[in-house]
Order: structure tokens, then C-alpha cells, then sequence
């Protein structure tokens, strides 16, 4: 585990009790893939976890957050780094303070036989998804109705669940952004469903027209589903 800069022992805390990331889920983090050493698609990552730090008022050094990334060269075999941004320890209510640096964690780790490319069996979440809500567009420890949804797909026989919004559109899965091709028509949902524009996302998207697929970023039905000729789900590591 590397804290604001150090690396700590195992099994070591590395977090106050009083932290509001680990109370209040005051906390934003960001998931990549790393091989031989390095992190895929570094600056896009980097970019993305600073603007959701931002977004939520975290004072972050920016050497230091991009120093977190380069503790991927611990390890030349597959790995999946986790980038955290945490408050840091507060008192109790809810009132947001701004006058104390963020703590930011690393924890590297090898990356699960198995995991890229992996068919998926995907069931409707009975939870639903609150496309007004700023957490909908950023990767918070809020993460529970996504524990929960995936729990019960998986109960149901699922290996993942799709989230509706509000309305009924088709948002994303519990981990993952969603696309439905249907003939030479490549659409996914936009971020005003209520969804985290993923990395990946974002590079299917620009390479799509390369490969003489027409782009679409509109909102979707379950209907689409079943209408489609194919359809994934794709994140950092899948």
C-alpha cells in the first residue's frame, strides 16, 4: 500500500477511523490496467481522477496524485492499480471542509486470470439509477447500490446487472459502460443517463468510425436489447 508518497507494510492502516471516505463515502478513486510496468492509458486515468477530485472540492497535490501511478512499475506482469482520493479525517455532520489536504492511496495487485474478454450474462437491476445525482458521473466509495445490485444478479444466476435510470433508459452496468451494436450502428448511452464516461468507452467511440461503424450516443430502452444484433459491456479491465 503507498500513502501520500511512502509505502506502508502490509495489513498496515491506512486510514484514520474518523476518515469521511471510509464514513460518509467522501472519497473518489479511479481503477487501471497496468502491463509490463505501465499504466494503460496513464493521461486519460490521470486526467479523469483529477477532475472527479475537483468536482468534489478535494485539495490534491498534482505531483504527488501523479506519483500514484508510478507504482505500477512494481509489477511487470498484468496488474490492476486503484488510485484513491480520500477527505481525510473530520468530525461528525455532513458540512464539507476545504481547509485540509486529501490523502491519496495506491494499492497495486495482480490481475485475475480470466477476466479480459469474458462473455457475460447480463440481468435487469432491480435497483434503480439517479441520473440527477453528481455521483452519478464520478467513481465515489459510494458504491453500495452497485454491491447490492450485483448480489442479487448474481443470485439470479447473472454475472452482472444493467442499471436503469429514473426515466427507464439503459445507463451502464455495475461495473462497466454498456454498447449495443445493431447493424453498422454503434450506440451507447449518454452521460445524461446518469453513467461514469469510461476510458474505454471513450476509445471505442473514437475508433468506431475507423472501423465503419456510425456512432450514436443516445439514450437507450430495454427494448433496444432485444432488438440489437450485439451487445457488451466494456471497462478498464474486461
Amino acid at each position: 500500500m503507498w500513502i501520500d508518497g511512502s509505502f506502508r507494510e502490509p495489513g498496515s492502516p491506512a486510514y484514520a477511523a474518523t476518515d469521511r471516505g471510509a464514513t460518509l463515502g467522501d472519497a473518489v478513486f479511479d481503477t487501471c490496467l497496468c502491463l509490463g510496468g505501465k499504466v494503460v492509458w496513464k493521461d486519460a486515468h490521470l486526467a479523469r481522477l483529477s477532475g472527479s477530485a475537483d468536482a468534489f472540492a478535494h485539495i490534491v497535490d498534482p505531483d504527488l496524485l501523479a506519483a500514484a501511478y508510478s507504482i505500477s512499475n512494481r509489477l511487470s506482469t498484468p496488474a490492476v492499480l486503484r488510485v484513491t482520493v480520500s477527505r481525510g479525517p473530520g468530525g461528525r455532520g455532513l458540512t464539507l471542509v476545504r481547509d485540509g489536504r486529501s490523502q491519496i492511496t495506491a494499492s497495486l495487485s495482480r490481475l485475475p486470470d480470466g477476466i479480459m474478454f469474458a462473455p457475460q450474462r447480463l440481468g435487469i437491476a432491480h435497483i434503480r439509477r439517479n441520473e440527477t445525482a453528481v455521483t452519478s458521473r464520478h467513481k465515489t466509495a459510494a458504491y453500495l447500490d452497485a454491491i447490492v445490485a450485483l448480489d442479487h444478479a448474481r443470485r439470479d444466476g447473472a454475472d452482472d446487472a444493467i442499471f436503469l435510470n429514473t426515466r427507464g433508459e439503459l445507463t451502464c452496468t455495475t461495473v462497466a459502460n454498456l454498447f449495443v451494436l445493431s447493424g453498422d450502428t454503434l450506440t451507447t448511452p449518454p452521460a445524461t443517463s446518469g453513467l461514469i464516461e469510461g476510458i474505454t468507452r471513450g476509445r471505442i467511440l473514437a475508433l468506431a468510425t475507423d472501423l465503419g461503424l456510425r456512432v450514436s450516443v443516445a439514450p437507450l430502452r430495454p427494448s433496444d436489447l432485444d432488438a440489437s444484433d450485439q451487445v457488451f459491456a466494456t471497462n478498464s479491465l474486461r
